[in-house]
């Protein structure tokens, strides 16, 4: 504690290690110095604070209110300090180190695996860890700072929504894919060779990989209850699930159409109307300090240009993670 009374970050930390450890003994020990000097050091705090931090009892020592509250208080901030370190060695080593990417279950498929190819076999050090979930969830991991990048799929009013929570992004538009509908081979809604209509469609279950309100809004705003119950049926977080279901049943699914390219050309799967298309805008985000990390660089130009050959169906026929299980059942059959 310096001579203004306020107490300094080894203070902070000792308070903080005697509450987890739960007791002076075995903080000290984790702390690196004597039980005697560290039981001096919390009687000098609970002097100056005027109150009791802990409540002594043999070797243990149970936290008053008032640590727990300099507790919460202070462990994000001691967390983010311990950080720094192993930020800086990141950006100072750049072609090893760890990042951590957060994504959605679209781009796992169609950007995620075929640029995890090329960045492993460029940084064969790295430590790469990922999580999956909804726009929603990515970005508050990322805000947090348990992830490093995200790469999500959404639409635009949902991203800026967020975006304008916080200034501190840094946003690289990757790719547009557009979500059509699509039916297996000798489906009903197929017979008469026509494209249908969105309220046609609804006779059937729907398949997708959730439902955003901007998918939603593409819908009817009045649904009988027959409707509602099918534009729920199936919504699932993996498109190889997705082209069960479709292949196997009387649904519909919603989905870029690059998943189902090989079972497409296969004529498995047809589309239902090509011109019913919700548009999705895939990007790249980063913090601004984030940024700097030569890494979380590296992965978001690789991404960017495995999004460049979205739209180039010989390449896509030869990455998509689904047409290869294809053509390994395929192949299991004969």
């Amino acid at each position: 504690m310096n001579s203004r009374g306020e107490i300094d970050v080894r203070q902070i930390r000792q308070i903080i290690e005697v509450c987890r450890s739960g007791g002076i003994g075995r903080a000290a020990r984790e702390l690196g110095i004597s039980q005697p000097a560290l039981s001096r050091s919390i009687a000098r705090i609970e002097d100056q604070l005027g109150t009791a931090l802990f409540e002594r009892a043999g070797d243990g020592a149970k936290p008053t209110p008032f640590a727990n509250y300099i507790v919460s208080r202070a462990v994000p901030p001691m967390e983010s300090i311990a950080t720094i370190a192993r930020e800086v060695r990141m950006m100072a080593k750049g072609e090893s180190g760890r990042l951590r990417v957060g994504m959605g279950p679209v781009i796992r498929h169609l950007i995620f695996l075929p640029a995890v190819t090329t960045i492993l076999g460029e940084f064969p050090k790295l430590s790469l860890k990922t999580k999956i979930g909804s726009t929603p969830d990515i970005l508050k991991l990322l805000t947090t700072r348990a992830i490093d990048v995200a790469i999500s799929s959404s639409e635009y009013s949902e991203l800026d929504g967020a975006l304008d929570q916080d200034h501190s992004f840094v946003r690289t538009d990757l790719v547009t894919l557009k979500l059509s509908f699509f039916a297996r081979k000798g489906h009903k809604i197929l017979e008469s060779g026509k494209p249908r209509q969105i309220e046609e469609l609804l006779d059937y279950p729907m398949a997708g990989i959730g439902m955003t309100r901007h998918q939603r809004a593409f819908f009817p705003a009045k649904l009988n209850a027959g409707q509602r119950q099918n534009l729920g049926a199936y919504q699932v977080d993996d498109y190889e699930l997705v082209r069960h279901i479709i292949l196997n049943s009387d649904a519909i699914a919603y989905a870029p159409y690059q998943v189902f390219q090989e079972d497409i050309r296969k004529k498995r799967i047809f589309f239902v109307n090509r011109d019913l298309q919700i548009h999705h805008h895939c990007v790249a985000l980063a913090l601004r300090e984030t940024w700097l990390f030569p890494m979380v660089r590296n992965f978001v130009e690789i991404a960017k240009n495995v999004s460049g050959n979205l739209n180039d169906p010989e390449w896509q026929a030869q990455q998509s993670p689904i047409a290869s299980n294809a053509k390994k059942l395929e192949h299991q059959a004969r």
